[in-house]
């Protein structure tokens, strides 16, 4: 302790977090609603962004499995912890269907285990999966940087998007599948965890880098699809199947 103390005797006030922290007097703050009541400006929020390299290492892969599409990255939770809380895969698949006949190349990235486990390219059909991004979050980052449209299925790793600048997101909450932890206090605490009000949205949120609180079901993703392509305009490479 003493020599922390002297570390921090080195250090700005404004490079420490959490403000004020003390070694006689440590403070703690790693929720998110506390992180929000500091609020932060928009370029302090934007802490992530892929290596150069990274991203030319996405490059390359979808070079090699998209044929020039705009690729709609569905990072999808098939977790063995909580399982009830997982994605509907068949949902997503119809969905990631629907999406490719528009002229899109929807992309999995899927859980840990799932890779770990060499399931990876047998859950999701013919879909291309991008599974070592769930190891590497580097190439994560890049995945979702090169994402015309990331969606996810509950989760934390996609909360990334929100702290990269421009990144565009639809995250659907589980709130027909909650998890564990929330359910006594059911969707309110939830939310609570979140930081936001209930149906509410982190404060850096935008039209098109949101919480979605519906269920993933195929008619919800496709319409919440379909509405967000409208916000963010059709690429010229999309739209030429429909």
């Amino acid at each position: 302790r003493a020599d922390l103390a002297g570390l921090l005797r080195a250090v700005h006030p404004q490079q420490m977090f959490p403000p004020k922290y003390t070694v006689e007097k440590p403070t703690h703050a790693f929720m998110l609603h506390q992180l929000f009541g500091m609020k932060p400006t928009g370029t302090e929020n934007h802490v992530f962004e892929p290596t150069p390299a990274a991203l030319r290492n996405v490059d390359e892969w979808l070079a090699n499995r998209t044929d020039g599409k705009p690729p709609v990255v569905m990072t999808l939770r098939t977790s063995k912890a909580e399982p009830k809380r997982n994605s509907q895969i068949e949902e997503w698949i119809a969905a990631a269907r629907h999406m490719q006949q528009r002229g899109f190349a929807p992309v999995v990235m899927c859980d840990t285990d799932v890779t770990l486990a060499g399931l990876d390219t047998r859950l999701f059909e013919d879909l291309p999966v991008f599974g070592i991004g769930g190891l590497d979050v580097e190439l994560r980052l890049a995945m979702y940087r090169r994402a015309y449209l990331n969606f996810a299925d509950n989760g934390g790793p996609p909360l990334l998007n929100f702290f990269m600048p421009d990144s565009k997101l639809l995250l659907f909450l589980p709130v027909e599948k909650l998890p564990e932890v929330v359910t006594q206090g059911g969707l309110p605490r939830m939310a609570q965890l979140l930081g936001v009000e209930p149906y509410g949205d982190f404060p850096m949120a935008t039209p098109v880098c949101r919480f979605v609180w519906r269920p993933d079901n195929r008619d919800v993703i496709i319409e919440e699809f379909e509405k967000t392509i409208a916000l963010i305009g059709e690429p010229a490479a999309a739209g030429t199947s429909r």
